[in-house]
């Protein structure tokens, strides 16, 4: 009976394990839209939108804003820094971080991003509650098209920062996949494969009282 129990609480830290695994952080080089987590998903060039300053980019399904600053949209670099066009960046470095607040839940968002000479952070959220964070080193003056993000379900802000007082950094090809719950609450299929380890945790106990019975008489 010992070892069914142990089997059975085995199998449900291997299903709480699974279900925090599901915060993966995305990159590679090339579209964001190319990447198997965030195909499909909507994409924001930011063409159009006139050069200048910004204190924040309603983009329809994503607010984008400055964090101790403006936001910059330019194409001054267009081509360059992993850019393809019309780009946003930090206002040259004069604005700290950068705030991303989505209309709806997303399950993964990334983006083309470049120029920056130290190691910066992305962070999700849903509500208040932090779900993932991912840290990546300096790019430079590479165009190889790195891109980087977050995939986890639930994601209704983040935030890119650095450590550094002043670094600028260029973005472009924001990309996005709506949907998705809170990490804070298990899907179905994860309500119902915990009832099961719950049942077969309750049925061994429920086997071993006879036995106990048994040897006492």
């Amino acid at each position: 009976m010992n070892s069914v129990i142990s089997g059975s609480v085995a199998a449900l830290l291997a299903l709480t394990a699974a279900t925090a695994a599901n915060a993966t952080s995305i990159s590679g080089n090339g579209n964001p839209a190319s990447d198997p987590a965030l195909a499909g998903g909507t994409q924001v060039t930011f063409t159009g939108l006139a050069n200048g300053t910004y204190p924040s980019l309603d983009l329809g399904a994503v607010t984008i804003s400055g964090v101790g600053g403006n936001v910059n949209i330019d194409t001054t670099y267009a081509g360059q820094y992993n850019t393809t066009g019309t780009y946003l960046d930090n206002n040259q470095g004069s604005t700290t971080d950068l705030l991303f607040t989505f209309d709806s839940a997303v399950s993964a968002f990334g983006f083309n991003l470049g120029a920056h000479d130290s190691s910066w952070t992305i962070t999700a959220y849903n509500g208040a509650t932090l779900l993932d964070t991912f840290t990546f080193g300096a790019i430079g003056g590479s165009n190889a098209g790195e891109y980087y993000g977050l995939s986890v379900p639930g994601i209704t802000s983040a935030h890119l920062s650095t450590t550094e007082s002043y670094d600028w950094v260029l973005l472009d090809n924001f990309t996005f996949v709506t949907g998705g719950t809170s990490s804070g609450v298990p899907e179905p299929t994860t309500w119902a494969m915990m009832l099961v380890g719950f049942g077969a945790v309750g049925f061994s106990l429920r086997r071993r009282k006879p036995a106990a019975v048994a040897q006492i008489a």
